[in-house]
């Protein structure tokens, strides 16, 4: 499930040493968490097996039962769910039989064999996946994705051109994704090719991090779901191609290759609101790890994006190109050396971790953000981590320092907590959506005044607002807590 920063409200509260703190309460909407806890008494967390159709046979005729597996996941706070089904495959026959059997197995065996002689029976999609994600806060996510299922050919009776479009259908694979919340309501379909790869070649491919890869794309998304206070909705339509390269860097032909992924994209888009426009524009965004990149040895660059967008409709009036309608910039950082990024662990202090993304957007106004997080940013950190470059010799200043010199700095509000595992941050599990970000584990801050956002590099959903959390110490003189997020 994304991570998405909490919507709290705040009030003050005085601390030791001159601090002050916002601290936060955690509100939902009440009715959805009773509906996922009572799904959580009943289901729990974990996969379960499903068949429809001849289930008792053994072994199972697949012709006859449609089958999968059932996994659900809950947040311990039960504000939110993600349940997934996973189906082998789902044909005509398989459809038919299972409907038909109800009334008779002698009419759903006739019925199917009879498709079957002419190759109708086998059309359908195959490793279909269906994903089911609510929140409380709320907002609802519905994807479901799958690859054709074709009859076999026979390849030495077949003309070149028909196996040709056989095999093109064949390999791709299709996806709808939607989601709806109070911020706006969207709906992407997707065709992608699935990519042979060599699983012994961990060279040059067309492939992204996801396995797969071309893909053209259509999405369209309404900005406000709901228009209130004299705010106009807007509606953007999208239509776009997707190009993923992977590249290896470094031990290429060893058992620990250092691999990333760089996904282009560009798109042509119809905006329709208060400021009307036509688009043309695209990204690049490098997935995965780059360790010491350009030769620097404490330097490790993380799912960077960089994108822009041009009004065309102002081409006309410019001389050459117009100046970007929208900006999308960000990246992930680590400064220290590779094993030390590589562990990220907190108690050793040698190491920052930190990210910026940022969105701006002079067409659709809810599409303007800002958010950044730091893991620590203190004096010691940053004599640890300059202490790896070569001839650097601070053992000696970092000893002599007292510590409310070296903890002078930022660190998160929990810092100290030791409930709270801050362990080494899967940058690639992030772009995918495999793992969420442990906000408590940063201080951070994000701004999106006027709508929601999503940062797809990071996992992470943005409500409308403004909201930050960290600590700022100066030498044991002055401390300042803050933690809210504050909306309109």
């Amino acid at each position: 499930m994304r991570r998405r920063i909490q919507d709290n409200s705040f009030s003050v509260v005085e601390l030791p040493n001159q601090s002050r703190a916002l601290q936060s309460t955690k509100p939902s909407t009440q009715q959805v968490t009773n509906v996922i806890s009572v799904l959580s008494t009943a289901l729990g967390s974990g996969n379960l097996p499903f068949c429809a159709g001849k289930c008792d046979d053994t072994p199972r005729v697949p012709s006859k039962v449609i089958q999968g597996v059932l996994t659900s996941t809950f947040t311990p706070e039960c504000d939110g769910v993600r349940l997934s089904a996973l189906v082998d495959s789902i044909t005509v026959n398989q459809v038919l039989y299972v409907t038909l059997a109800q009334i008779s197995e002698t009419v759903a065996d006739e019925t199917t064999n009879s498709l079957s002689s002419i190759q109708l029976g086998e059309f359908g999609i195959e490793n279909v996946a269906l994903v089911l994600e609510v929140d409380a806060f709320p907002s609802i996510e519905l994807s479901l994705s799958g690859d054709p299922a074709l009859p076999p050919v026979d390849r030495g009776n077949t003309d070149t051109t028909s196996l040709f479009f056989y095999d093109l259908f064949d390999g791709l694979k299709f996806e709808i994704a939607s989601r709806i919340s109070p911020g706006g309501a969207s709906l992407e379909l997707s065709a992608s090719t699935v990519p042979q790869i060599d699983p012994n070649d961990n060279g040059f491919a067309i492939v992204d991090v996801d396995g797969k890869g071309f893909a053209v794309f259509f999405e369209y998304e309404i900005l406000p779901l709901l228009a209130v206070g004299g705010v106009s909705r807007t509606q953007i339509t999208k239509l776009g191609l997707r190009l993923p390269m992977r590249i290896c860097v470094r031990d290429c032909d060893g058992s620990d290759p250092e691999i990333f992924y760089l996904e282009g994209e560009v798109s042509v888009s119809q905006v329709v609101g208060a400021i009307p426009a036509t688009l043309i524009g695209g990204q690049l965004e490098l997935v995965g790890e780059w360790n010491n990149p350009f030769g620097l040895p404490i330097l490790n660059i993380y799912n960077v994006i960089a994108g822009a967008e041009f009004d065309l409709s102002k081409a006309a009036a410019t001389a050459g190109i117009p100046p970007p309608s929208s900006l999308t910039l960000g990246a992930t950082v680590c400064l220290g050396s590779s094993d030390a990024c590589g562990l990220q662990d907190p108690s050793a202090k040698n190491y920052i971790f930190g990210a910026a993304y940022i969105g701006i957007n002079t067409v659709v106004r809810e599409k303007n953000f800002f958010f950044g997080l730091i893991s620590s940013f203190t004096i010691e950190e940053i004599l640890n981590v300059a202490n790896e470059l070569d001839g650097a010799n601070l053992d000696s200043l970092i000893t002599g320092l007292p510590r409310s010199v070296l903890e002078s700095g930022i660190t998160p509000v929990n810092a100290d907590d030791p409930t709270i595992s801050c362990g080494p941050v899967n940058t690639t599990a992030l772009a995918t959506g495999e793992e969420e970000l442990i906000l408590d584990c940063f201080a951070w801050v994000a701004i999106s005044p006027f709508g929601e956002n999503e940062i797809e590099s990071i996992n992470l959903n943005i409500p409308k607002g403004i909201g930050f959390s960290g600590k700022l110490n100066l030498f044991d003189l002055f401390i300042v807590e803050a933690e809210a997020q504050v909306r309109d």
